[in-house]
This record gives C-alpha cells, sequence and structure tokens, in this order.
C-alpha cells in the first residue's frame, strides 16, 4: 500500500522523501573521507541532513514529518494485516526517530515490531525489540500504560513459541507496572488455565508410563509366585551309604573277579621273599642276610618309602 495520506501538515517546501519501499537509494562511496562522511550525519549551515535516503536534503523539521509519516503507513498496513510492508515502514520509522533521538517515538516502534515479529512467528525478533524497548534510556521517557503494553507483548511472543509459565511471568510484570489493563488479566487467567491443563496432561502421562513400566503397581494383577528352593545338600554319610549297600548287594562279573585275582598277592612267592631277605615271622630287620644272587644288600624300613617293590624288583 503505498497511500501516504498526502503532504498535508508539512513544512513548508517540503517534498515527500521516497520510501525504502521503493528502489531508490543516495549515492554511495566506500572510499570517501571519514571526516565528510561525520559531517554528512550531522546538520549542513542550512540545517540540513544528507546521511539516510529518508531524510536526504531536509532539515529535522522535515525529518520529523517524514518519520511520522512512515509510522503512519506502517499502521495502514498492519490494519490491511500485511506485516511483511508494515515492518518496512516501521523501521523507516524507526530509523528517522533514532536521528532525532525521540525516545517515545523509538519506544513505540520498538513495540510494533515486535507485534509484527509475533504475527510473522518469529519470536526471537519479537523479544529483541522488547528488550530495545526497555532500555533504560526509553523505558524512563514513556508512561507505565506503554512500559506495560511491552511486557504485555513479551507475553504474547512466549505464548506463541508454547512457554506458557514465562508468558505468566511476563504478564504479572505488566500488571506491576500498570494494573489497570484488562486486557492482560485476562490474558494471565487464559495462560493460567492452560498451564493447569498442560500440568494435567503431563501427569497423565506419568502416570501411564509408570503402569508400563512397573506392571506390580497394579493392583489386580496376579502376585508373583516366589521361585522354588534350592534342592538340599547331600550328605556324605548317605551317599557312602548308599553306594556301600550298592557294593554289598551286586554281583561281581567275570571281568571284575580276574582284575581281582590279578591284584591279589601270592603268599607263598610273598613268604619265600622275606625268607631270601633275612626277615623273621616278626618283620624286623636285625640280622639281614645277602640275597640267593647278586652283592650283599641291606635293607631298612626307610628304604622301601615311597618305591613301589613290585616295580624295582628284577623279574
Amino acid at each position: 500500500m503505498e497511500d501516504r495520506g498526502g503532504d498535508e501538515g508539512a513544512p513548508d517546501g517540503f517534498q515527500t522523501p521516497p520510501s525504502s519501499c521503493s528502489s531508490w537509494n543516495p549515492p554511495s562511496d566506500s572510499d570517501e573521507d571519514p571526516e565528510e562522511v561525520r559531517r554528512r550525519h550531522e546538520p549542513d549551515e542550512d540545517g540540513k541532513f544528507w546521511d539516510d535516503p529518508l531524510w536526504y536534503g531536509k532539515t529535522r523539521k522535515e525529518i520529523e514529518y517524514a518519520t511520522e509519516l512512515e509510522k503512519s503507513n506502517g499502521n495502514a498496513a498492519s490494519r490491511e494485516g500485511d506485516w511483511k510492508k508494515a515492518k518496512r515502514y516501521w523501521k523507516n520509522a524507526l530509523k528517522g526517530a533514532e536521528k532525532i533521538q525521540d525516545a517515545e517515538t523509538e519506544f513505540r516502534l520498538h513495540s510494533n515490531l515486535a507485534l509484527a515479529y509475533i504475527k510473522q512467528k518469529k519470536i526471537e525478533k519479537s523479544l529483541e525489540h522488547c528488550e530495545q524497548a526497555l532500555k533504560e534510556r526509553l523505558k524512563v521517557a514513556v508512561s507505565a500504560e506503554l512500559r506495560g503494553k511491552v511486557h504485555y507483548r513479551r507475553a504474547e511472543a512466549f505464548e506463541a513459541a508454547g512457554e506458557v509459565s514465562k508468558a505468566i511471568a511476563a504478564c504479572k510484570l505488566s500488571l506491576e507496572v500498570h494494573p489497570e489493563n484488562v486486557d492482560v488479566r485476562k490474558k494471565l487467567s487464559s495462560l493460567k488455565a492452560q498451564e493447569a491443563d498442560q500440568r494435567k496432561r503431563e501427569k497423565a502421562l506419568f502416570s501411564g508410563l509408570r503402569g508400563l513400566c512397573g506392571s506390580h503397581s497394579d493392583p489386580n494383577a496376579a502376585p508373583v509366585p516366589p521361585p522354588p528352593p534350592p534342592p538340599p545338600e547331600a550328605d556324605s554319610s548317605d551317599e557312602e551309604r548308599r553306594y556301600g549297600e550298592e557294593d554289598s548287594d551286586g554281583e561281581l562279573t567275570a571281568e571284575q573277579q580276574m582284575m581281582l585275582d590279578r591284584g591279589l598277592t601270592d603268599r607263598e612267592a610273598a613268604a619265600r621273599l622275606v625268607d631270601s631277605i633275612g626277615m623273621g615271622s616278626s618283620g624286623d630287620l636285625v640280622n639281614p642276610s645277602n640275597m640267593t644272587m647278586g652283592a650283599e644288600v641291606f635293607w631298612s624300613p626307610e628304604m622301601l618309602k615311597g618305591t613301589n617293590v613290585r616295580q624295582s624288583m628284577p623279574a
């Protein structure tokens, strides 16, 4: 929307400056003298400025008018729902307000831009403009009603981001600054209802998760039976008695009998061996004698310890 509402009320000789929505830009040269650039940011001998297309060649009074004109154009675009164009006009107006150091207009334009960014779902940008508006230099220059309005913008931004608790805190700050704002009270009641409903849903969700993770919490669930006790350890005496009973009751097989016969000692051969080594019937080695063959050997019980006598004897 390009309607600027005419030049009614403009200073004498004022020509409507080109808006940032047009394609016109002032000449620029990166190789310019810094002193020249600084001088252009200040009024010349005729009180005119040359550092921005919004007020290029205009006096301070003309800049004030151009700033208000851009602000009005932004307001009109917002009523049409064209938030993109409204932002462009408001940004132009903000530059003019900063140029002439109109703190109240700066504050209002930051609030308007915060609203525009909320409408475009750009929450971080909206909160940035709220913070700019609440800087000490600007907030001391405006009424409590305007300060409360910016806190309300913050609440709207937090609500759009789904941060209900922060939105409630912003509404409370708004009411502390300007308690008479009825819209803020309505918003606060709505946010508290949202928070209560959210907590109710979270509680139901966590209860369901606990039911899934721990079935023992269900009072109707059947009790889990305890594990069976381990079998008792077998008594060694019982085991020995059981094996003894098996041995006494069973019959020996032919193979077992043969192995038993082979392991028995030939008593006659053992007697001849004892006589040959000089052992008496008492089993003492008192008077050892020579064997029938071989050198004379003296035997003692200590010499036989740990020795397999049958394997050590000659065949």
